[in-house]
């Protein structure tokens, strides 16, 4: 989850939901992204958690802090999260996952059109929209498979 903390006119939350299949091989499975409030995307990512019977919901910290989790927790406060502050560039986070799509490791089920828009055309400029799409999916893939573009703050319950 790449929170946003503005209301449904503020910038997309991304939520993608992602796995790793018996043969080793990373799946993207959905993209609920959109424009919701806080309390919605919380509802959203909750929803997908126990949907595609998660283990994990993966979550930065950057815009909200403990806000991300507790507005999680009131949906149900049972669900397992790790926020994640990103303190690295978005390119620089994002590199260990390009490799798994350069290697071939990664499979999308189904069309994920606003998704593969923003992977496609994001460039790191700084004057540039901010990938949330993007962002979800790096987060994801990013702890399945064990990669620290980021700093994990170990808030898992």
């Amino acid at each position: 989850v790449d929170p946003s903390t503005a209301d449904t006119m503020g910038d997309e939350c991304g939520i993608t939901v992602q796995g790793e299949g018996l043969d080793g091989h990373f799946y993207l499975i959905a993209d609920l992204s959109g424009q919701y409030t806080p309390a919605e995307w919380a509802r959203v990512a909750v929803g997908a958690y126990h949907k595609y019977e998660a283990n994990l919901i993966v979550a930065e910290s950057n815009q909200g802090g403990a806000m991300v989790s507790e507005m999680m927790r009131n949906v149900d406060p049972n669900i397992k999260i790790d926020l994640v502050h990103a303190k690295r560039g978005k390119m620089l986070r994002a590199e260990p996952v390009a490799a798994l799509y350069e290697d071939g490791r990664v499979t999308h089920l189904g069309r994920f059109p606003e998704l593969e828009q923003e992977m496609s055309s994001f460039t790191g400029d700084p004057k540039e929209k901010s990938p949330n799409r993007l962002d979800a999916l790096v987060y994801g893939f990013a702890c399945l498979t064990g990669e620290k573009p980021i700093e994990l703050s170990i808030d898992i319950f």
